[in-house]
């Protein structure tokens, strides 16, 4: 499972939506997680993880989004969702809003 996080302010969360729709949209989805484990390439950040001390949850195929903001209204709330269950069709995903203070 992939995690990925967002700033974005109200404003600006449509863009993170195209955004999150992008990275599934080009997303390999026969690549599976576990291939990047095993890799030697330079650049790899996995290669210094143990795939199997994952939990299983983390061992899923998919994208955790996250997004921090200090306000999400609730009809962005709401088109969130409902582009979260769309997405899902094509690659798994989750989409989770954080609220923080600006402070």
């Amino acid at each position: 499972m992939f995690h990925i996080v967002f700033n974005a302010n109200e404003k600006y969360i449509k863009y993170t939506a195209v955004l999150i729709n992008s990275i599934i949209k080009h997303t390999e989805v026969k690549k599976e997680f576990k291939s990047f484990f095993n890799t030697s390439n330079e650049l790899n950040t996995y290669r210094k993880l143990d795939y199997n001390n994952l939990d299983e949850k983390e061992k899923q195929e998919g994208y955790i989004f996250h997004i921090l903001s200090d306000f999400v209204s609730e009809e962005n709330r709401q088109k969130l969702h409902k582009l979260e269950k769309e997405l899902n069709k094509t690659y798994p995903c989750e989409i989770l809003i954080h609220i923080l203070e600006d402070k």
